[in-house]
């Protein structure tokens, strides 16, 4: 999970979308507020339970 946030976040981040900035930072405010959810409610792991 943490590795694909990162990678969303890398390729949406606005220093790295100098061309479409304002697309950038909606896109990448919407990417940390999903992760941020997720990181406060994970769901069980199925494999434990």
């Amino acid at each position: 999970m943490k590795r694909s946030y990162r990678r969303l976040a890398m390729k949406w981040h606005p220093d790295k979308n100098p061309n479409n900035k304002k697309e950038a930072e909606a896109k990448f405010k919407q990417i940390s507020e999903a992760y941020d959810v997720i990181k406060l409610n994970p769901e069980p792991n199925k494999s434990t339970g």
